[in-house]
């Protein structure tokens, strides 16, 4: 494991997960919040490197660091990119997740149920279910609103080019 993917872990955890878990955690000066960040980035760089120790070299961490990409890339990539797309307008929050939801589902299948070492398998069907789901949902059940249509406007033009109203 890189620095720079201990650095992403420990933030993920220190602003999005554990102020939802632990009600504490919100209440964090700056000083503690950075205090919290290294202990959990340390606390990760500290138990890759006990996995790596105690397999022995046999790549436990590179196969785990491969399967969580492969679990949750494909699923969460799909409404995030094409979210941002004219195209997909319909598609809203429930079609995000009902995609993202399927798409690990199915990924856990494959690699749990299946026991499929097929790397093609295990990263594409899940893309592919989650790229399926995300249209169908988005057509089944349309959640066009204002503020998303206004936002999905915004990115056809550059507010630097827009004159100033001044």
């Amino acid at each position: 494991m890189v620095s720079s993917d201990a650095n992403v872990i420990s933030s993920v955890i220190t602003r999005d997960i554990a102020p939802v878990l632990v009600r504490r955690v919100r209440q964090l000066t700056d000083r503690a919040q950075l205090t919290f960040a290294r202990v959990t980035t340390f606390s990760f760089v500290l138990i890759s490197m006990l996995i790596a120790i105690s397999t022995e070299g046999q790549g436990v961490v590179l196969k785990i660091v491969v399967d969580l990409v492969a679990a949750t890339m494909g699923p969460i990539s799909i409404p995030l990119m094409l979210g941002m797309l004219p195209w997909f307008r319909r598609s809203g929050p429930t079609a995000a997740i009902v995609s993202w939801a399927a798409g690990l589902s199915v990924w856990a299948y494959i690699k749990w149920i299946l026991e499929s070492t097929d790397q093609a398998m295990v990263v594409g069907v899940p893309l592919v279910t989650s790229l399926v789901l995300y249209v169908a949902v988005g057509l089944l059940r349309p959640e066009n609103t204002r503020d998303r249509d206004e936002s999905i406007e915004s990115l056809e033009s550059d507010a630097a080019e827009q004159p100033s109203r001044a």
